[in-house]
């Protein structure tokens, strides 16, 4: 199966390329045609986020043509809370006013401004920017302000959450109080996109995020230049995995990323995410923070170049893993989830093999709602296993309750004492198996 992918993706790579030939022998000046929304009868409305401020609901006064979307579907609800909006006049950017997301009394948020866009020629390439700025004692790299769009024109940012569609976003990294352009283009699926401005401090603390000067622009396909020709082919059909075999490269991500600000040891399979557990005992190392990597030990690979990794070289267990939220999923459709996985521990230096056997504890799940917290009790887990020094396929199945789900891979290794605890996983694979 892996095979098959490998072939597929790389013939839509040479097709991009003939298409891209093609275009540069036809337009040599490579410029982007890039024409505004109103000359082409689109109907994108106040990028100056001026006028009468609209108050949506008590406390929340949003500019006219924009709406706003936050979610409170948090674990522990005590730290999240809807967020506050209102205009302000300093600072702007340009022009007299500029559209205020905040929260000021140690909560967070996740919370856009969003517009729906219709009037797009399907294929045709959209462009939004935007410029932000970010008010805050924190480290910026924490603050995930970005500006993104839907191009499906859908009307939830969750469907196109910055962790498995990179690509559909810009992030804000620019110093608190400085204002920065973010933009993003994609190619329009529907008459209608979505273009979004959103922020989600990790931390709860006071947290102001400032938006100014949107603009919106169409790109009719056959004027794109080549960066945007060499994207166009990076698509996975709703409902299925992204990088399903844990490669290296996936589409336009290349090598193992560092999703995580602040964990540089911390590199996952391009549109997989990290979890663990960071209840850490200093007394006996319990629940230490795993190392996260590839490994390309022919031993070690189930198939393909290279398989995820993570674990602890220097004493000390963890409870951790990788998961994935998938989106375009049909309410009430049966899913099977199915993962290789392999576990290794010892006290010795032969890597091939296990000399400490107390329990690896492996175990999948699927939670039917997408929900992003490994505690959840909405997992559907399979049952555990201990696939000592061997590959061993683990499945579980559950009825998906949301348009989105997310597949986890968990494993927590007794044997805390142990010098090694090494964790494997490789080639998932996500599949219908029933629909109402």
């Amino acid at each position: 199966m892996k095979a098959l992918r490998l072939i597929a993706m790389c013939v839509a790579g040479l097709t991009v390329t003939t298409i891209a030939v093609v275009i540069l022998s036809s337009f040599p000046t490579l410029s982007q045609g890039n024409v505004p929304a109103s000359a082409q009868g689109v109907a994108f409305g106040n990028g100056g986020f001026e006028g009468k401020y609209v108050e949506v609901e008590p406390g929340r006064l949003v500019a006219p043509s924009w709406s706003l979307w936050y979610t409170t579907a948090w674990p522990d609800e005590s730290y999240i809370a809807p967020p506050l909006a209102n205009a302000v006049t300093d600072p702007v950017y340009s022009g007299t006013k500029a559209q205020h997301v905040y929260w000021q009394q140690y909560k967070n948020f996740d919370a856009c401004l969003y517009q729906k866009v219709g009037g797009i020629t399907i294929g045709h390439y959209v462009r939004f920017s935007a410029w932000g700025r970010v008010d805050t004692s924190m480290g910026i790299p924490d603050a995930q302000t970005r500006i993104g769009i839907d191009p499906a024109g859908g009307d939830n940012p969750l469907d196109i959450q910055y962790e498995t569609h990179p690509d559909n976003w810009d992030v804000y990294d620019a110093a608190s109080g400085e204002w920065q352009r973010l933009s993003v283009a994609v190619k329009a699926t529907a008459p209608t996109v979505t273009v979004y401005a959103c922020a989600h401090p990790r931390w709860a603390m006071e947290f102001h995020v400032y938006w100014d000067d949107a603009e919106f622009t169409v790109t009719p396909e056959k004027l794109v230049y080549l960066p945007l020709v060499m994207r166009s082919y990076c698509t996975v059909p709703p409902g299925e995995l992204w990088n399903p075999d844990l490669e290296l490269d996936f589409c336009n991500l290349h090598g193992y990323q560092l999703p995580i600000s602040g964990y540089k040891n911390v590199f996952v399979a391009p549109y997989w995410m990290p979890f663990w557990n960071t209840d850490y005992v200093t007394t006996t190392g319990e629940n230490a923070q795993p190392e996260y990597n590839y490994t390309d030990r022919d031993y070690r690979v189930h198939s393909g170049q290279v398989a995820q990794q993570y674990g602890r070289s220097a004493w000390g267990n963890f409870e951790a893993g990788i998961y994935q939220v998938i989106t375009g999923v049909n309410v009430s459709d049966t899913l099977r989830f199915t993962i290789w996985g392999m576990g290794w521990s010892a006290n010795g230096s032969d890597d091939r093999y296990s000399d400490v056997r107390e329990g690896l504890n492996f175990r999948v799940g699927i939670d039917p709602y997408g929900g992003e917290s490994y505690t959840s009790t909405n997992i559907v887990w399979s049952e555990f296993y201990d696939p000592y020094d061997e590959w061993h396929l683990f499945a579980i199945t559950a009825t998906a309750r949301y348009t989105r789900v997310s597949v986890w891979a968990y494993a927590h290794p007794a044997a805390y004492w142990a010098r090694y605890n090494q964790v494997f996983w490789d080639d998932a694979d996500l599949t219908v198996v029933e629909q109402p």
